[in-house]
């Protein structure tokens, strides 16, 4: 009789520990897809800041939707996600990376993932409230102060004025949807 009962407690052991060996596996898993998911994402940066580099001037006073640029900055409302942005707004004007010819885009489309089998997209927003010339008092631009002024704690040090050339903000949003069901979203701030 005892030795039917720990037959039973050892049976119910081995399976909680084959359950708890498989759902750390599972985590472990999910964890490396959201990880590669978010490294496919610097793609779609890199990819955006080349056009933004190929296109600065005054072409980017007006949107591009094909290109995934926008001249005007949109932000999510308050307590909306920012899928939930990506899905209301920008997914619209997002270009899907082709996989097969880095350097090419395609028509948004969730059919297209890379080796690693994740979909990459990204938009561009320029942080001007108005499509105008940056310079523009009506542009609206988010930009950085004309001038900063740095200190020392050292005796006699003084204080050194940085002066910084005018420059606009662009926001970057990288959308990278993978294998189950894994989204994640990269974003960066670029100055041209």
């Amino acid at each position: 009789m005892i030795a039917l009962i720990m037959l039973v407690a050892m049976t119910l052991g081995g399976l909680a520990l084959v359950r708890s060996v498989n759902m750390t596996n599972i985590i472990a898993g999910n964890l490396a897809f959201q990880q590669g998911a978010t490294n496919s994402g610097d793609t779609g940066i890199e990819l955006a800041v080349n056009w933004l580099e190929a296109n600065s001037g005054p072409t980017l006073y007006t949107s591009f939707a094909a290109q995934g640029y926008s001249a005007t900055r949109g932000d999510p409302a308050p307590g909306q996600s920012w899928d939930a942005y990506w899905r209301a707004s920008l997914f619209a004007q997002a270009v899907t990376v082709n996989p097969n010819a880095p350097g090419t885009f395609m028509a948004y489309t969730n059919s297209a993932p890379n080796a690693a089998g994740n979909t990459v997209s990204y938009a561009i927003q320029r942080l001007c409230a108005n499509p105008f010339a940056p310079t523009s008092a009506n542009a609206g631009c988010s930009q950085p102060p004309p001038t900063i002024s740095t200190g020392s704690s050292s005796k006699g040090a003084g204080v050194v004025a940085l002066t910084y050339s005018s420059q606009v903000y662009y926001r970057i949003t990288s959308r990278i949807a993978g294998p189950r069901n894994t989204v994640s979203y990269v974003q960066a701030i670029v100055a041209l």
